[in-house]
């Protein structure tokens, strides 16, 4: 799912319904049950339920890769300013000496996770699209390795990103791969009423879950 938009209230209340959907679906923190999860795109070091999808790839007509959609998925997206928001409240709530209340304190934490992603090999690749996001990584560790300028360890942390349990990613490299896609700001509108037809629910009872 997307970190902070929801995700984990609607697991829990899949799970609460015997319904296995992402972290609920997960063997470990690194991987799916397979028959319950989908693939993820290389190089994310994050909790597997946090990690990109990787778009299923197809030939179009001409011969072009293309990138299609994972069958019978749905997302939720969110205004990104109250994504980060809620990030840096729950961290607050943890740590107020690390994550201090205060609006300079999260405008610093927002400036350094965002130089991070711009700096991040991995994430310039994707964004660009040159190669399939399935090769990313491993363009990356082949060019670095033949240029030979660092140890394996290094190379390893130049093709891979896990920040923040990777809750910075922007929505659109989840989206991409959904079928169906929500807006966490019209949840009771749109997202419960789904909900509650999908896992046969009595209307009204997917409404009280709270998203976070």
């Amino acid at each position: 799912h997307i970190p902070k938009n929801g995700g984990t209230s609607i697991e829990l209340l899949a799970a609460y319904n015997g319904v296995r959907l992402g972290m609920c679906a997960a063997t470990d923190p690194g991987n799916f049950e397979f028959e319950f999860g989908y693939k993820t795109i290389p190089g994310f070091n994050c909790n597997v339920w946090h990690r990109p999808p990787l778009p299923p790839a197809f030939r179009s007509n001409d011969g072009k890769e293309e990138y299609g959609v994972i069958a019978d998925s749905f997302c939720m997206s969110r205004n990104p300013f109250d994504r980060l928001a809620s990030q840096y409240r729950y961290k607050s709530s943890v740590d107020k000496n690390e994550a201090p209340p205060t609006c300079e304190s999260f405008s610093d934490f927002v400036d350094e996770h965002l130089e991070k992603m711009e700096n991040n090999a991995l994430l310039a690749c994707l964004k660009r699209g040159v190669v399939s996001p399935a090769e990313c990584q491993y363009h990356i560790r082949a060019r670095l390795t033949r240029e030979n300028k660092l140890s394996l360890d290094e190379i390893d942390d130049a093709s891979s990103y896990g920040a923040e349990d990777c809750h910075f990613l922007p929505q659109t490299m989840y989206t991409r791969a959904c079928e169906t896609v929500f807006a966490l700001e019209e949840y009771d509108a749109s997202v419960a009423p789904f909900l509650e037809k999908a896992l046969s629910l009595p209307p009204g009872t997917a409404a009280s879950a709270e998203a976070e």
